[in-house]
């Protein structure tokens, strides 16, 4: 009696420490499901803020080449309007002018 008593307490223990060891590695799995879920979030956090500095960038290099294509019309614009004074004018001194500022 006082064997199978302690064969049963025996089983018992090693019923508990098994328990013990599935739950702890149930935790472990757990704790790197958490972490590797965390690196993603962080990776995905880190891509969008990549990605809204790039399209900032290239919003700013369309500005800059809109801005320098306004510049160029603008010029072009004065060009024709001394052009046009001069032959208005009937003066040719105009369109020497313009010649020099176009060198």
């Amino acid at each position: 009696m006082q064997a199978e008593q302690e064969q049963r307490a025996r089983e018992e223990a090693e019923r508990e420490r098994k328990e013990r060891e599935r739950r702890e590695l149930e935790r472990h799995k757990r704790e790197r499901e958490r972490e590797l879920a965390e690196r993603e979030r962080e990776l995905a956090e880190r891509e969008r803020r990549e990605l809204e500095a790039e399209r900032r960038r290239a919003r700013e290099e369309t500005d800059r080449l809109t801005s320098g294509e306004a510049e160029a019309r603008r010029r072009q614009k004065e060009l024709l309007l001394a052009r046009m004074k001069a032959i208005d004018d009937g003066t040719h001194h105009a369109d020497a002018a313009v010649g020099q500022s176009r060198s």
